[in-house]
């Protein structure tokens, strides 16, 4: 699609400006020689290893000082 839309005439900045990127971005999607991954990164949460903490603060009303209102 970059690679594309820079076949039609179109500057770095404007590809930029209409996908919503950083010029930088659209030279390295340009360079490289796989099509760029659009979305978010699967990443693990830190949730699941903090839910029963939560739920022990919840349980108890022992919550930091920092978060005490």
């Amino acid at each position: 699609m970059i690679r594309e839309m820079r076949n039609r005439g179109m500057k770095i900045t404007e590809i930029a400006k209409e996908l919503g990127m950083s010029r930088p971005t659209a030279r390295k999607y340009l360079k490289s020689r796989k099509p760029p991954e659009f979305g978010k990164k699967e990443t693990l949460s830190e949730i699941p290893a903090s839910a029963e903490k939560i739920d022990v603060m919840l349980g108890t009303n022992t919550f930091p000082k920092r978060l005490r209102s």
